[in-house]
């Protein structure tokens, strides 16, 4: 006797890199974003689900809490010193793959505007803030 499983939703993480560029990561990384420019936009992956599958896809933003856990590249938007740390780069794969002297050079203008305060001033309101759209989403099709 054959078997029907019911099947579940799909779900796709997506990226938006032109949402990441906007945020304060970008000015000091930009190979972060700069590499995933040519990913299709959130909505571009649901039009080609819902051709592949003729499943209908439902777009939900992942605002970025402030105490993720994994570390990718706009993990630590609220806790600028983190990107300071080597061993934390280390475990971002944007930060490992991208070339050294780009690392070496975004760390050392962080570093400073975090130090003489240019930071603050200029980003300084993602203090205050909870939640951060750095351009990730989830892609729920059923």
């Amino acid at each position: 006797m054959a078997r029907v499983l019911k099947k579940g939703p799909i779900i796709l993480f997506a990226f938006d890199p032109q949402i990441g560029k906007q945020t304060w990561m970008h000015n000091y990384f930009p190979f972060c974003w700069d590499k995933f420019s040519s990913l299709p936009t959130a909505e571009n992956m649901a039009i080609m689900l819902r051709l592949c599958t003729n499943l209908s896809s439902q777009i939900v933003p992942f605002k970025l809490p402030v105490n993720l856990k994994d570390h990718f590249a706009a993990a630590a938007w609220k806790t600028p010193r983190l990107y300071l740390n080597e061993d934390y780069r280390l475990n971002i794969s944007s930060f490992r793959l991208a070339d050294a002297a780009a690392v070496n050079h975004g760390v050392k203008r962080l570093a400073a505007d975090l130090e003489n305060g240019l930071w603050e001033d200029s980003y300084g309101e993602v203090l205050q803030m909870d939640e951060l759209d750095a351009g990730y989403y989830i892609l729920l099709a059923k």
